[in-house]
């Protein structure tokens, strides 16, 4: 969907202050984070304290590494605009990119945002492969409208905002950082682990 169409209504503002923060829930991963995370921290506790019933250190080691994993792929992506600038924070990076220079943003199994020509992806946000293939419909045949079509069409609107705000001047780019400590944790994690196998 393009920046033209599928406007929300006036209680919808295009609008974004100083210090302006709006958080768009993830529809999915959460549950599954959770219990992922829980289920491998349990399993490296478990093991840096029973040393002697065959959990020995890769076991730690690959349980600490399955759990910065497991929060990284499924509790850290998130979506959210702070002022004039959207953010997605996917498993090991987070980028900044200014609504000005939103062209269009769909939602299918994740959430697309194009500026220019290049594509912007967070699985923040998204539709079930069953609902893309078949979207929900009320009694009498019409779609539902969905939370994820709120999340785009809010983007677009803020996005609208931001260049009214900036009134025919250029955004700035759009720039990329990464998560540091989920990378050192996992590299940290990762080594620890092939040494205690190697010397196992």
């Amino acid at each position: 969907m393009n920046r033209d169409a599928g406007r929300t209504n006036g209680s919808s503002q295009g609008n974004a202050e100083a210090g302006y923060v709006e958080k768009f829930p993830p529809t999915s991963g959460r549950i599954m984070g959770i219990l992922a995370v829980g289920l491998a921290v349990a399993t490296m506790v478990y093991a840096a304290f029973d040393g002697e019933r065959g959990f020995e250190a890769p076991v730690a080691w690959g349980a600490a590494f399955a759990a910065i994993l497991s929060y990284a792929a499924l509790l850290r992506p998130a979506v959210r605009v702070e002022k004039d600038e959207l953010v997605l924070r996917n498993m090991l990076d987070t980028h900044h990119i200014p609504l000005a220079a939103v062209d269009e943003v769909a939602v299918r199994q994740v959430l697309a945002v194009r500026v220019d020509e290049k594509r912007y992806v967070s699985p923040a946000i998204g539709h079930s492969f069953m609902r893309t293939i078949r979207p929900k419909t009320e009694r009498g045949g019409e779609k539902t409208f969905t939370y994820q079509e709120y999340v785009r069409d809010r983007i677009l609107d803020l996005a609208d905002g931001a260049r009214r705000r900036l009134a025919g001047g250029d955004p700035p780019p759009a720039r990329r950082t990464w998560a540091l400590l989920e990378l050192a944790g996992l590299a940290v994690t990762a080594i620890g682990l092939v040494l205690a196998l190697a010397l196992g």
